[in-house]
């Protein structure tokens, strides 16, 4: 797959000038940008496979989507715990008529397909989900031909993935983890990105690695009136677009239908 940037838009390619000569600045492997389950758990398996990886939150681990995602996680776990009758082939059926006609099936197969292995990978980092006879307990919710929804204290499942999540990447000698950072631009040269520069009290500095992942979630900030928190602004898709990468599925926006307008609430 050819991984090199397109032309630039027609946008400033950086927000601020910069001199990496002049500014202060890490190596590593594996720079990643965003502190959910998708930038957690890409430093853990990046570390796990022995590499050294800085990971950049823009605030504070327990700040993000993740954290206050409720509801649970479908899975079609294995044969040994899944409800009877029910099976990959099912979940890929039933995702496909909830979507309507717009999913890509390759990417709905994948996903599914590894449903339990990331069930697993939670597990194994100390991710507590709600027992019922010494199994994991599975609800069925809407869209659902079986019960294959895993739930964490109820409700809570998303705090319990970052709880977890967290735990293990602040304890493990090969993740370094700096809150409070904003990322301002993706560095690249030859038209491949190697890093990024961000600000962090005022500073601004660079990371310089590899391996750059961008994991910045959504924009639901962007509204007026959101149930998003406070740091989905879009950072890391306007900093891709700023590079060349090409954005699509814009029109797809995350954000809670169950929440009631009101003008002294956010």
């Amino acid at each position: 797959m050819d991984t090199r940037l397109l032309n630039g838009p027609t946008v400033p390619r950086y927000i601020y000038p910069f001199d990496l000569r002049r500014q202060p600045h890490l190596d590593t492997d594996v720079v990643i940008v965003g502190s959910g389950s998708a930038g957690l758990s890409a430093a853990l398996t990046a570390a796990e496979a022995g590499a050294e990886v800085v990971l950049l939150s823009k605030a504070v681990l327990t700040e993000s989507n993740t954290n206050y995602a409720q509801g649970g996680v479908a899975a079609v776990l294995d044969e040994a715990r899944r409800e009877e009758g029910d099976t990959l082939e099912a979940h890929v059926t039933d995702t496909l008529e909830a979507g309507a006609g717009m999913c890509d099936e390759v990417a709905v197969r994948d996903l599914i397909e590894s449903g339990s292995d990331a069930i697993a990978f939670l597990q194994q980092h100390c991710c507590a989900f709600d027992i019922k006879d010494n199994k994991i307990a599975l609800t069925r919710e809407g869209g659902h031909s079986f019960r294959r929804i895993l739930h964490a204290n109820g409700d809570a499942t998303g705090k319990e993935i970052i709880r977890s999540l967290s735990q293990a990447a602040e304890q493990h000698e090969r993740i370094t983890i700096l809150n409070g950072c904003y990322v301002l631009d993706l560095l690249d040269q030859d038209g491949h990105v190697v890093g990024v520069i961000y600000s962090r009290k005022g500073v601004r500095s660079a990371v310089i690695a590899k391996s750059t992942i961008l994991a910045t979630g959504g924009c639901g900030r962007v509204f007026r009136e959101t149930s998003n928190p406070a740091i989905a602004t879009g950072d890391g898709l306007a900093m891709a677009y700023r590079a060349g990468a090409q954005v699509c599925d814009m029109e797809f926006m995350q954000f809670h239908p169950t929440c009631l307008y009101h003008p002294s609430a956010r």
